[in-house]
């Protein structure tokens, strides 16, 4: 199930603009963690973890 639902989410496997706080990344979006914290990875390899209205995606 939760592999299913890590292909479904969006923004998975794909460069997207983040914003947390005044710091503007792009990351891809690779899964949730056990507590529904947002994992990314922005382009320098870094694992970035967010919580709820800790980040939030750039249109």
């Amino acid at each position: 199930l939760h592999s299913s639902y890590i292909r479904e989410l969006w923004g998975s496997k794909q460069a997207i603009e983040f914003r947390s706080g005044e710091e503007s990344f792009t990351a891809q979006v690779i899964g949730v963690d056990d507590y529904g914290g947002l994992i990314l990875k922005d382009h320098k390899d870094q694992i970035r973890t967010y919580m709820n209205k800790e980040v939030e995606f750039i249109f």
